[in-house]
């Protein structure tokens, strides 16, 4: 499954991401995409999403980090994960991985992205990389 999301202000973020060191980029990007990763599982173990049946979706969300592209990708590869997240005809939508409509749900995302890159870049700083 995939979801182009696009978050208020991280065309900024993304371009001061882009003056620090290599190995900070790549670390926080990890780290992002691991903070959401994580968002996700305890957004749906609150019951704030689909109810689990099988565990097959939940399973199939994870993150990986293709280092020639510089990318971290959040992903759901469960085949029925798009009709769960975006709905269908005959049901509603449960979104997971990008609860647009949950603004309190967003900004607390946002805000554990913010505390994981602060997190490394003070690792960094105090040479505890």
């Amino acid at each position: 499954m995939r979801i182009n999301v696009n978050i208020n202000n991280l065309d900024n973020l993304l371009v001061k991401l882009e003056e620090l060191p290599d190995i900070l980029q790549t670390r926080i990007l990890k780290g992002a995409a691991s903070s959401w990763t994580l968002d996700i599982h305890r957004y749906i173990d609150e019951g704030k999403s689909f109810t689990p049946r099988t565990g097959q979706l939940e399973s199939s969300i994870n993150w990986n980090f293709n280092p020639s592209e510089g990318l971290a990708r959040v992903y759901a590869n469960a085949p029925y994960a798009p009709s769960v997240e975006l709905g269908t005809s005959r049901s509603r939508p449960y979104p997971f991985m990008y609860p647009k409509y949950n603004t309190t749900e967003m900004d607390r995302r946002m805000q554990n992205l913010v505390d994981m890159a602060n997190s490394v870049i003070l690792d960094y700083i105090t040479g505890e990389f």
